[in-house]
């Protein structure tokens, strides 16, 4: 009874469906029919068809073959296939009482393999009772009854088929063990694996959800030019315009900067693949003519993804109400521009008839000397205005080459700043070695220096220091000035020399700017082949350092 109930706890066959149970019992009806054939043709061994128990035993092989094609058993409970090899137990052993030398107790192994592989060790238990109950009953029954008749079976021959017996079902258990093991490894490995491929989907999903709130447009691309994945915002914008999420890269209408250049989108793909950097770069997606916008767009190459080599994603930000806003604020510009330019030149006219005017005391002349250099600075002024519509660095600034000491250009630019730094309380001086001639434009430089002093002055904090420093470094002169106020972040100064940008302390205080002074500072010291920087430390001050070239290099023409 404990078997029973240990067999019902634990049976649980390898296999559910006809196929498996009907190709066992094949096996063992094919070695059944060759064991009788061998018996009758090649031993030339009598057997008695006659003899009714044998007859039974040799139809019930067939018949119970037939009943196991027939039985739908994936419907069935799998404990009921112990019966099928059990029943081939009984027809065996009903061969063997009959055909007592015929030997077909060499079958008696198949029964007790099949249940071992079907239903693991408590098969084989129940197998090899079974088994050896048939052996040795037959042994007891003949020997001391006569319930069966027939010759009694040697205790030789019957301890062989119980040594054979036990020693397959010693193996299959241990090969069995080693199999459940096996298989217990391969689950465990199969449910970490589908752990992973579950976090790894809830990932896909997160990023899908993460890209898809975003609004710039991201797009990956094979290295072919065939979409990988788009986020919400490439989808609506591609809906835009009639495309397709899917539609290759050669197929986009996209355009240079200046609105009319076709630029196929796979060169960019391939850009980006070489390692050329593709960012903020301002293409038009749509043809001439039709709605279309202004793109920022930025591509990168991407590692390996799921065996796909070279695979590029692409980043664009629609910048086309930003662009319609500059165009707009140069517009504004150049006409403002315009508007002072014409009475400043009438200004100039009328100081200069002033100034030479033989009548004109020298004090007034010295007075209207300064008046006539400060209406010229303006007129520059004027003049940046209506270049800065052009790119920062083109060929907007016209120079005036001539040799000039640096060092007095940055006294006079000190002197001019003297009265506004007296107002907050700021210690303004200047240092030099001594003069420093270059060949430049000391206008322009004047212009440079202005702009650095002043920012230094406006921004310092009230009773601080601002030191412009001209010192001779080799080839090059290397001017800085210092100040001890406020300083700016690292985010700030990068920012700085963008066009119209001012700092969180200049929005906030009451000086007026257009933030185009460092840009144009920047483009007229490139215009020299000099280099302008800024380092700053917040709560400690900033430092600007402008490095000219001496003796100039060749090119610089006015």
């Amino acid at each position: 009874m404990a078997l029973v109930k240990d067999a019902r706890r634990h049976i649980v066959p390898m296999a559910q469906d006809n196929e498996p149970v009907m190709r066992s019992q094949l096996r063992f009806a094919g070695a059944t029919a060759a064991v009788l054939l061998i018996q009758v043709v090649a031993a030339n061994t009598p057997v008695a068809v006659s003899d009714r128990i044998l007859l039974i035993a040799l139809l019930a092989v067939p018949v119970v073959t037939v009943i196991v094609v027939v039985l739908p058993w994936d419907a069935i409970d799998p404990r009921w296939t112990l019966a099928v090899p059990l029943a081939n137990l009984v027809s065996i052993e009903a061969l063997r009482v009959a055909a007592p030398v015929a030997g077909f107790g060499f079958l008696l192994p198949f029964p007790v393999v099949w249940l071992s592989l079907s239903f693991g060790r408590v098969g084989a238990r129940i197998g090899v009772l079974a088994a050896l109950t048939c052996v040795w009953g037959q042994l007891v029954l003949q020997t001391y009854t006569s319930v069966i008749p027939g010759p009694i079976p040697a205790v030789s021959v019957v301890t062989s088929l119980t040594v054979t017996i036990l020693f397959l079902a010693a193996i299959i258990s241990a090969s069995e063990r080693r199999i459940t093991a096996q298989r217990r490894l391969l689950a465990g490995q199969a449910d970490m694996l589908d752990d992973a491929r579950r976090q790894v989907v809830g990932e896909q999903q997160s990023l899908t959800a993460v890209l898809d709130e975003i609004p710039f447009t991201v797009i990956t691309y094979s290295a072919t030019g065939d979409p990988l994945h788009a986020n919400g915002a490439a989808v609506h914008l591609l809906e835009r315009f009639g495309l397709d999420p899917h539609t290759p890269a050669h197929r986009l209408p996209i355009y240079g900067p200046d609105g009319v250049t076709p630029v196929p989108a796979e060169q960019l793909i391939d850009r980006a693949l070489r390692g050329e950097p593709v960012a903020s770069t301002i293409y038009w997606l749509g043809h001439p003519g039709n709605d279309r916008i202004a793109l920022d767009v930025r591509a990168d190459p991407l590692p390996p993804l799921a065996g796909i080599q070279g695979a590029a994603i692409v980043v664009a930000r629609d910048v086309t109400a930003e662009l319609a806003l500059t165009e707009a604020r140069d517009e504004a510009t150049a006409s403002t521009s315009h508007e002072f330019r014409t009475p400043l030149s009438s200004v100039l006219g009328y100081l200069d008839l002033v100034h030479d005017d033989p009548s004109t005391t020298p004090v007034s002349r010295d007075h209207l000397a300064t008046a006539i250099r400060n209406t010229e600075r303006l007129l520059h002024l004027v003049d940046d205005l209506l270049s800065s519509r052009s790119a920062p660095g083109d060929a907007g600034l016209d120079l005036t080459i001539s040799e000039a000491d640096v060092s007095a250009v940055v006294r006079e630019a000190v002197a001019g700043q003297y009265t506004q730094a007296r107002d907050r309380m700021i210690t303004l001086r200047s240092q030099s070695a001594g003069p420093a001639l270059l060949s430049c434009d000391p206008l322009r430089l004047r212009q440079v220096f202005d702009n650095l002093i002043s920012n230094a002055v406006k921004y310092d904090r009230p009773g601080g220091t601002v030191v412009a420093q001209v010192e001779p470094s080799g080839d090059h002169v290397v001017i800085t000035v210092t100040d001890t106020g406020h300083g700016m972040a690292a985010e700030e100064v990068d920012q700085l020399f963008r066009r119209y940008y001012r700092t969180a302390d200049a929005r906030a205080s009451d000086s007026p700017g257009t933030g185009l002074g460092l840009s144009i500072a920047r483009d007229i010291v490139n215009r020299h082949d000099g280099t302008l920087e800024v380092h700053s430390q917040p709560d400690v001050g900033t430092t600007v350092t402008v490095r000219l070239p001496r003796p100039p290099k060749p090119g610089v023409t006015a």
